[in-house]
């Protein structure tokens, strides 16, 4: 069996928000009403036309990447909710910087034989070096404290609704940055998921 494609794991991945509130109301008993439900599957279901629309077709008989994608989910749920606590007894930097130079220490091994035997270091641009620089202190290092923070801030179930926001952010600043084309299936995508994560959202539940 073949991996999954890159939307389809895209999707996958977004559904860790469901992954939490199902966690969270089978171990902490936490209520959600319906129209906060109604938010998180319109999420869902927006970053489906966004992902589709420049994806095209889904061959969902690639199990393989199906279990990858959604374990990824499940691995980021369990990160955020153990991140809180922590956030809140060591501090927010703090806390990154551990969760951080653990993984390191745990991927560095896997990627350093292939690293050490790139043949084409020197072809490298600078634009290319920036542009990693930039992901990993601006898109990985900020991103992650931040993150951490509303989850001690804010909770779990008022902060991973957000995470559709990602693949919307990507495809919107791909067309206006790159200048590639956004399809109206796609526009109609990012609306209905904002419109999701303001349902899901405590600002956008019923009183």
């Amino acid at each position: 069996m073949d991996p999954a494609t890159a939307g389809q794991s895209a999707i996958l991945v977004s559904v860790s928000p469901i992954l939490t509130t199902v966690w969270l109301a089978l171990h902490r008993r936490d209520h959600l009403n319906g129209r906060q439900w109604g938010g998180l599957l319109a999420g869902l279901a927006g970053i489906s036309l966004v992902v589709g629309g420049s994806a095209g077709r889904f061959e969902w008989s690639n199990a393989i990447g199906d279990l990858l994608a959604l374990g990824a989910a499940a691995a980021w749920v369990w990160y955020s909710l153990a991140i809180s606590p922590i956030v809140g007894s060591l501090g927010t930097w703090q806390a990154t910087s551990w969760a951080i130079m653990i993984a390191a220490l745990v991927l560095a091994p896997l990627t350093l034989f292939e690293a050490a035997h790139h043949a084409w270091w020197h072809s490298v641009s600078w634009e290319a070096w920036g542009g990693l620089i930039y992901s990993a202190a601006a898109g990985f290092v900020v991103a992650m404290a931040l993150r951490g923070r509303a989850m001690y801030r804010l909770g779990a179930r008022q902060t991973m609704p957000y995470a559709y926001l990602e693949p919307v952010s990507a495809v919107v600043i791909a067309a206006i940055i790159l200048g590639e084309s956004l399809s109206a299936i796609q526009a109609i995508g990012a609306v209905v998921t904002l419109t999701g994560v303001w349902l899901a959202s405590d600002s956008g539940a019923s009183k």
